[in-house]
């Protein structure tokens, strides 16, 4: 199960060593790390040597570069965040705080259904513009034959606010049919779900058997469940307010999902997960994937969950706002809209390739290098 990159031991406290990853996504911090570490490991172990990289020279530069790449970052952390007013979007969560082993039983849907609807309404009345609530905040799947009687979209409804619900749907959402998704279902007041966005990286064990097919002819009905179906990496999630990037829990830790759907137009990003029964250790973890995703792609994110860290961060990874693991809190906060385009956004890891270019070209001089002395 990958979780991160090296980049990710910066995060969330350098905040300017983290802005490099606007330039290149996160090799750019790995390839920062790697050089500078990597240098004075010549500067400790390289001592007999008597070439440029001798170590006085390994640990000089080994300190230019430190200091280069915060420089760079700290010119970019500095820049002022123009944040329009005609951008603006009130944006409410609920971290509701039911734990999974009770939310999939018939009183635990119940009490969801009664803690987000309460939520829901109580952030309308603070004024709040867009609702969201965590990754399978409702256990059940949506039908779309009787939406129109659902008390989420009757509240809706009535009260003119969208909401973005965490639940499930079948692949085939206006017939009901095909296997389901976990997905984010934008509800909108004119009684309709006009904009989906169904979970691309799904958990190994937790929402698909590895090999189900081979599995299921071994095993047959002693598999307890069938796997959930991905989404496509083409998706894009409408709101009312325009598109967004959107990311399902573990998908946080994949940089190409949100970089793609920015590229295409997403204004915020929006990130809902359920993170129980994780410890409050491992949510601030997950939270700082999330910066760095708000960095790279110098968007505004929201990031919602069932049992914690809810948070609220800006473009330059600035933690505005988290809530207390193991809490049932809501909040509204106000985020901006942004159509910028970082180097990374445009170009993607244009670091990667050109670094092994690099390396092969000193190869080959090398060797080139090798044959001439052989000659003489």
């Amino acid at each position: 199960m990958y979780w991160t990159s090296l980049s990710y031991t910066q995060s969330p406290y350098n905040l300017v060593g983290l802005q490099l990853a606007q330039l290149a996504g996160p090799i750019t911090i790995t390839a920062g790390i790697v050089a500078v570490n990597g240098l004075l490991a010549e500067a400790i172990w390289k001592s007999e040597w008597k070439t440029f990289l001798r170590p006085a020279n390994a640990f000089l530069w080994s300190v230019i570069l430190f200091f280069s790449f915060h420089l760079v970052g700290f010119g970019l952390y500095v820049r002022p965040l123009v944040n329009a007013p005609e951008q603006a979007l009130t944006v409410g969560l609920i971290q509701g705080n039911i734990p999974t082993n009770e939310k999939l039983t018939a009183g635990g849907l119940q009490e969801s259904r009664q803690v987000y609807l309460d939520g829901y309404e109580s952030l309308v009345n603070q004024g709040a513009e867009l609702v969201i609530t965590p990754e399978g905040s409702i256990s059940q799947t949506w039908n779309s034959f009787t939406q129109d009687r659902d008390l989420f979209m009757r509240a809706v409804v009535k009260n003119g606010v969208p909401l973005l619900l965490g639940t499930f749907a079948h692949v085939d959402i206006e017939k009901n049919q095909g296997p389901l998704t976990q997905s984010l279902l934008m509800l909108s007041p004119e009684e309709k779900v006009v904009g989906r966005y169904n979970k691309i990286k799904l958990v190994p064990l937790g929402e698909y058997i590895p090999f189900e097919k081979a599995m299921r002819a071994i095993m047959g009905p002693l598999l307890p469940w069938a796997s959930l179906a991905p989404g496509g990496f083409s998706q894009q999630l409408t709101t009312p307010f325009g598109p967004v990037a959107a990311g399902i829990c573990y998908e946080s830790a994949f940089t190409s999902i949100f970089r793609q759907q920015v590229n295409r137009g997403g204004e915020l990003i929006f990130t809902a997960s359920n993170n129980d029964p994780y410890p409050a250790r491992q949510m601030m973890q997950h939270h700082a994937q999330d910066v760095m995703r708000a960095i790279e792609n110098d968007r505004w994110e929201v990031r919602v969950t069932n049992t914690g860290i809810s948070g609220v961060v800006d473009p330059r990874g600035r933690s505005l706002w988290i809530s207390e693991a193991g809490d049932r809190v809501t909040h509204q906060h106000t985020v901006y809209r942004r159509n910028s385009r970082t180097p990374y956004v445009c170009a993607g890891d244009w670091l990667t390739p050109l670094l092994l270019l690099s390396a092969l070209t000193e190869c080959l001089f090398r060797r080139i290098a090798h044959s001439k002395e052989q000659m003489l």
